[in-house]
């Protein structure tokens, strides 16, 4: 995925998500608190889960057999 369309979808994901509207079968649909949590929650699980990856790339093969 390139950096436009990663910023294209977060875009979306916000105007949809965190603004209390979704399109769901072409309609608009309140969004509800629950289901900004589980959104937020699983965004901020995703970073999560790629920093981690991210950052254990940057180690040698050394450090990251030490780490287990």
């Amino acid at each position: 995925m390139s950096r436009a369309e990663g910023q294209a979808q977060l875009a979306e994901w916000l105007t949809f998500a965190l603004c209390g509207v979704e399109l769901n079968s072409n309609r608009l649909e309140s969004t509800t608190p629950r289901r900004i949590a589980r959104l937020v929650g699983s965004a901020l699980s995703t970073f999560e889960e790629r920093f981690r990856e991210g950052t254990v790339g940057w180690l040698s093969a050394a450090t990251r057999s030490r780490r287990r």
